[in-house]
């Protein structure tokens, strides 16, 4: 996947650039998360910071235009991107997993401290 950035613009006000982009690949469209991968690797930022819009594909040819934010900072990202119903789910999926982990190490540690007395 080759990247090449068309228009920069900064945003002070927010604290992101946007970022217009056009990308070339081999085989299927890349996703957004593997388009986010490339951007902050050339950006040198993190990719949490990097905000995909949108990836428009050219009917017949391998090539797309891409349209994402870059913000500066974590709390600049909080305040301006609003928190989807998928991502929130998907938190609480992940804090639950990890409880129920933590739930059964204790329970598992919670034997092996009663053989010892």
């Amino acid at each position: 996947m080759n990247l090449e950035i068309t228009e920069k613009s900064k945003n002070p006000l927010l604290g992101r650039t946007l970022l217009q982009a056009t990308i070339s690949f081999e085989n299927k469209t890349p996703s957004n998360t593997d388009v986010a991968k490339q951007i902050a690797q050339t950006l040198n930022t993190k990719e949490e910071l990097v905000v995909m819009r949108n990836i428009y594909t050219k009917y017949g040819e391998h090539t797309a235009s891409v349209k994402a934010y870059v913000y500066d900072t974590a709390e600049a990202l909080k305040r301006a991107e609003i928190i989807t119903r998928k991502k929130r789910e998907a938190d609480k999926k992940t804090v639950q997993e990890a409880r129920q982990k933590a739930y059964e190490e204790k329970k598992a540690a919670a034997p092996q401290a009663e053989a010892k007395a």
